[in-house]
């Protein structure tokens, strides 16, 4: 039985997108990165060129690990800072893959966020007047801005800037109770956040160090 123009035209085409879809598309596929200890694990976030992932990994009979990836050295166990650590979990890499933060929980059960580079853990600390209970959810490419969450009487959105160690809380609306910072940009200027008022979760975009 013969085709009909239609279907002749329909065949023409399907041909003619997937050979304009470039070869690396076409082939593209998943990468098994493995885990610690022969248990599980978690990538949360990928660097900017693409050759280093972070995240978490669970290992027979241990808590949670954070861990960088590379092609060149494959999964590799973060470690942990002293204290009294349980567990940590890696949630951004800065452009270049030199800079992981994350939150390292404590066998007190607070929490502490960190940066980690080659030479070793910064951990961050949380707002002067909060107990320890901080988070470091994203960071800019080159570095140099860390966002995520603090706590004073509430959970509330923090930054980091230029290598300091002291949180700084951002202002919110006089409605909200609660909140963190999720995202950057590459630039480290706009952010994606959520905040909480006496009811609901919202999302929340920050410019120019406001929430709108």
């Amino acid at each position: 039985m013969g085709c009909s123009p239609r279907q002749v035209l329909g065949v023409v085409l399907w041909v003619c997108l997937l050979t304009a879809v470039p070869a690396s598309v076409q082939a593209a596929s998943f990468q098994g990165l493995g885990a610690l200890g022969k248990g599980t694990s978690k990538a949360t976030a990928l660097s900017a060129d693409g050759t280093t992932v972070v995240g978490d990994s669970v290992p027979l009979g241990a808590g949670t690990r954070a861990f960088i990836w590379t092609e060149a050295a494959g999964m590799v166990d973060l470690g942990l800072f002293s204290g009294g650590v349980e567990s940590f979990n890696a949630f951004d890499v800065s452009g270049d893959g030199a800079i992981v933060v994350g939150r390292g929980t404590l066998a007190t059960g607070g929490r502490e966020a960190f940066s980690r580079t080659t030479a070793g853990f910064v951990r961050l600390g949380d707002l002067p007047t909060g107990t320890i209970r901080g988070s470091a959810f994203a960071i800019s490419d080159d570095g140099m801005v860390i966002a995520g969450q603090g706590r004073n009487a509430q959970a509330v959105p923090v930054i980091w800037r230029d290598g300091v160690t002291t949180p700084t809380a951002l202002s919110v609306p006089s409605n909200i109770v609660a909140g963190a910072m999720n995202s950057l940009s590459a630039d480290g200027s706009v952010g994606a956040a959520t905040l909480r008022d006496a009811t609901r979760n919202i999302a929340h975009r920050w410019v120019s160090n406001e929430f709108i």
